[in-house]
């Protein structure tokens, strides 16, 4: 299907829990809370990791030396309303950078990535309240899991300090919280688990998942998880040969152990991740779904 093109250096080996884990039951650090600038270099320097692989450069936004200046508070129409978030956070959103492509890439599964610096606060719904009083996620990490903070004798987190990173939406789907005050990232799966991180420690989890492809990213299809590896090559005739009846497949669906090892070897053919040459993966990619639709489901393209 592909000639096989220049490799990348190896990925280390890089085990990775299947199972999502209840919220982390170590208390966060105390203290001063991480400085708006502090949390702008991580956020940079992970998403600039992004733009090497699925992202594309020109998808990074990064705030002008005197930060998002749409996003402070006004008392006239137009500014952020002025019970939104603390002062704090609102001026963590106004130092991070933010990652926004028209081609439906997505940063976790199901995962959107919000761009706030494109969004006027007088008119988009991450700025509106519903009808209980209450901004977008306000209830997350709360009195839904009241059990959980009691157990770490803290209390809940406050809306006021989260700001949501991403949306998710059906099973499995991912919302990323950004707890602006305590210096965490909550991974909230829908209908699944939920997960609690320092802010560095889930970007280097997820470098970590990326580089080793346990995560496979493509534009306008869904993430896909792939823990799968092997020694040794998939040849075409076993990708194209796999046996699809009921009993022993996947009924024909897109997603067998074969299929996942397969791209990830084409991934890698193609530089990931050192020198990954995106659009002509992604190329390959599409006229490679092209063929397996003729005969069964394909990976599965931007659903929302």
């Amino acid at each position: 299907m592909y000639e096989k093109a220049s490799t990348s250096n190896p990925n280390p080996a890089l085990a990775h829990n299947a199972q999502a884990t209840a919220p982390t039951k170590t208390a966060p650090p105390n203290g001063t809370p991480t400085p708006p600038l502090e949390y702008a270099t991580m956020f940079l320097t992970f998403y600039q990791f992004l733009t090497t692989l699925h992202y594309s450069p020109t998808d990074l936004k990064t705030p002008p030396s005197t930060s998002w200046a749409h996003l402070t508070r006004s008392s006239s129409s137009g500014g952020v309303p002025s019970d939104y978030k603390t002062d704090f956070t609102l001026s963590v959103m106004r130092h991070l950078p933010y990652l926004s492509s028209p081609r439906y890439t997505y940063f976790e599964y199901k995962s959107i990535l919000i761009d706030y610096s494109s969004l006027d606060p007088a008119t988009s719904f991450w700025f509106q309240k519903d009808e209980n009083g209450k901004y977008p996620e306000d209830y997350s990490f709360q009195n839904s899991r009241a059990e959980d903070w009691e157990d770490q004798r803290q209390e809940p987190p406050l809306g006021d300090s989260l700001i949501p990173l991403t949306y998710g939406w059906e099973s499995g789907g991912i919302t990323l919280i950004v707890d602006a005050k305590r210096g965490r990232i909550y991974e909230d799966m829908i209908r699944c688990n939920d997960n609690s991180y320092g802010v560095q420690e889930y970007f280097d989890r997820m470098k970590k998942r990326f580089t080793k492809l346990e995560l496979v990213p493509c534009d306008g299809r869904l993430m896909m998880d792939a823990r799968e590896e092997r020694e040794g090559r998939v040849t075409e005739e076993e990708f194209w040969g796999q046996n699809f009846d009921a009993e022993h497949g996947h009924g024909g669906n897109w997603g067998t152990a074969v299929d996942k090892l397969y791209i990830k070897q084409v991934y890698r053919d193609y530089g990931w991740p050192n020198d990954f040459r995106r659009e002509e993966c992604f190329k390959l990619v599409d006229a490679l779904m092209a063929k397996v639709e003729e005969t069964r489901e394909g990976w599965n393209e931007h659903d929302h």
